[in-house]
């Protein structure tokens, strides 16, 4: 259903026939319809919460692949027959709409997949698929009888076709660019049990747009994030990350921001510079800033640690020529701006004020 203004009357285009009028005057607001709802039908997978398109001609935002006993998601579709593949990428939204889920096997997804069973690690999508046409990627949680711990280093590495990936209950360890550079990938999603993601995984990534972490995560390699640039929701950094690398976030985009764990001890050097994020929380955990760890990055660095002296902090670890505003405890506020590393950032453009 969409409206279309022909010399000043709108017109109700349903099913390719207009079938109704209303005249608008010159200069009236004509009405659109708002908050057209998409419901996911999973056909006895996940639930997929609905999705809202606030105005109509909006597009829905690719959600996380569902999960099924006994199947593995293959792709969405825009008719029950699952004959039309939904495109979410050119397929507008008018009217209140239901997109359904198709589903392979577990052993002809299983098939898809190169195994090294004596590591218990994925490694590559088997010919013909391998970087040519599977868009939606479910690693499986066994291969047989034997359960999939681990992703190959480079894997997936500037896989052409890849939109989604997601990753079961089971896996511990994606390798060093697994994903890197997969220019299609939108949507992570990664089961609580990973605990490691090595380096450069999601380098490069440009479209990413939703990824979920884990839970259980505890190491992150340098680079993980770097040069991503359509993640709009807010990336929470697990409670069991104590490290952030270098270079994790360089010249990334996160428009709902990061939020650091509560365990984060070390942000090393370069870890944020030139990321565009507004703000950014140290946690009260932190010992150590490395060089230029925040540079050209956040404008607003709230401090939660209350001792200056316990907080090492490297060279240009805020260097902006934009300025930035430090918030500290207000109890504090004199330590940090008579340290002599601090005080160099309570000098124009730079400031160090209490957090109120």
């Amino acid at each position: 259903m969409k409206n279309y203004i022909i010399n000043g009357v709108i017109m109700l285009l349903v099913s390719g026939i207009i079938n109704s009028c209303t005249k608008y005057e010159p200069g009236e607001i004509v009405p659109s319809i708002t908050n057209l709802e998409v419901t996911f039908s999973v056909d006895g997978g996940s639930d997929i919460p609905k999705y809202i398109v606030p105005e109509e001609g909006g597009f829905v935002k690719q959600p996380f692949s569902p999960f099924k006993t006994g199947y593995a998601f293959e792709t969405w579709c825009t008719n029950k027959d699952l004959t039309k593949e939904f495109d979410f990428a050119n397929i507008r939204i008018f009217e209140n709409t239901a997109i359904f889920s198709k589903y392979i096997t577990d052993q002809a997804n299983q098939d898809r997949f190169n195994f090294d069973a004596a590591t218990k690690t994925i490694t590559t999508l088997k010919e013909p698929d391998f970087r040519k046409k599977v868009k939606n990627v479910v690693i499986p949680a066994r291969m047989g009888s034997i359960p999939v711990e681990n992703m190959a280093n480079w894997g997936f590495y500037q896989d052409p076709a890849l939109e989604t990936v997601s990753i079961p209950e089971g896996v511990k360890t994606i390798g060093d660019e697994c994903f890197r550079q997969s220019k299609k990938l939108k949507v992570v999603y990664i089961a609580n049990s990973v605990t490691t993601i090595k380096g450069n995984v999601f380098e490069g990534c440009t479209e990413l747009q939703t990824i979920q972490l884990p839970s259980g995560l505890t190491s992150l390699g340098g680079g993980t994030f770097a040069n991503i640039k359509k993640v709009s929701h807010k990336l929470v950094i697990p409670s069991g990350v104590t490290v952030i690398p270098g270079y994790c976030f360089y010249q990334s985009e996160f428009a709902g921001g990061i939020e650091l764990g509560n365990a984060v001890t070390t942000i090393l050097g370069n870890a944020f510079t030139d990321c565009a994020i507004q703000s950014i929380i140290l946690p009260a955990t932190l010992t150590s800033i490395g060089g230029g760890a925040i540079a050209r990055s956040a404008r607003t660095v709230t401090v939660k640690g209350t001792d200056p002296n316990k907080i090492a902090l490297a060279g240009y670890a805020f260097l902006n020529p934009l300025g930035v505003t430090i918030k500290v405890p207000k109890a504090s506020l004199d330590a940090f701006r008579t340290h002599p590393k601090w005080a160099e950032y309570n000098v124009s453009p730079y400031q160090i004020v209490a957090d109120e």
